[in-house]
């Protein structure tokens, strides 16, 4: 079962994924001139002691098992979190390339409006994954499975 939508209002959403569990929590995000990361999962390296290199950031410092930092800003605000089966994002503005997410989204209790009419609906469009690693990769691509344009070696 895919990603669903628990709950939502136009930036912000919320809900199940049986599919990714994260065992403790993980997450990443900015707001305005701050951003951050908190990790307490065990396939996740440290973030830190000391000054982290990031090329979006004036200064961010880590400290094991989270980061914060300072940077331009750019958008209102722009995070992802997991912990277990929950997931939560929010994201304003809206912006296909480097959202979470990339459109207004409306639910409430299993039942969405928007973006798609129905029971159990993900948030996002078909072929666009949450993050599952801080890195920013998806699920399929943590699991290790190959791209769909690639050929398998024999």
């Amino acid at each position: 079962m895919p990603p669903c939508t628990y709950a939502a209002c136009i930036c912000c959403a919320e809900g199940l994924d049986c599919e990714n569990i994260v065992l403790c929590c993980k997450g990443k995000g900015e707001c305005l001139c701050c951003l951050g990361q908190q990790c307490c999962a065990a396939d996740e390296g440290m973030l830190g002691p000391g000054m982290l290199a990031n090329e979006s950031a004036i200064c961010e410092l880590g400290c094991v098992c989270c980061s914060c930092g300072l940077k331009v800003p750019d958008k209102c605000c722009n995070s992802w979190d997991r912990c277990l089966c929950c997931w939560n994002a929010a994201s304003f503005p809206f912006d296909a390339e480097t959202s979470y997410l990339p459109e207004p989204v409306c639910a409430m209790y299993f039942i969405s409006c928007i973006p798609q009419c129905g029971c159990c609906k993900p948030p996002l469009p078909e072929g666009k994954e949450f993050p599952i690693m801080l890195d920013g990769s998806t699920p399929s691509a943590a699991k290790g499975a190959p791209e769909p344009s690639s050929e398998m070696e024999r």
